[in-house]
């Protein structure tokens, strides 16, 4: 899987996956590399299109071993990584190990 930070397209003539010639570029339903004419999705995006918006996570807190909260330094709420994501300096938009959003409202 492959996480692209963009706009979820609303039509596929927005998506960058679409060729000048209304052919989507990504391979789907046994069909090859360019064989998918999506020239009829120019108002909407096909039920069959691979591109799927993820829901942001909230980050995990990490704790020290007498229980205080460490506020420099979470990890990822949905994959649990105990690779450190660092919000106070770089506020990463994807985990570094699933590629999920992250969720830094209220944070």
């Amino acid at each position: 899987m492959i996480q692209i930070d963009m706009p979820m397209p609303e039509n596929c003539r927005m998506c960058p996956a679409c060729s000048e010639y209304d052919i989507c570029l990504i391979p789907i339903d046994g069909k090859g590399f360019g064989e998918q004419n999506v020239s009829e999705f120019i108002d909407n995006r096909p039920e069959w299109c691979p591109m799927k918006e993820q829901e942001a996570v909230e980050p995990i807190p990490f704790f020290t071993t007498t229980g205080e909260e460490l506020k420099n330094y979470v990890g990822c709420g949905h994959c649990k990584s105990i690779k450190a994501i660092m919000p106070k300096y770089t506020k990463q938009k994807y985990c570094h190990e699933c590629g999920f959003p992250v969720l830094w409202e209220g944070r």
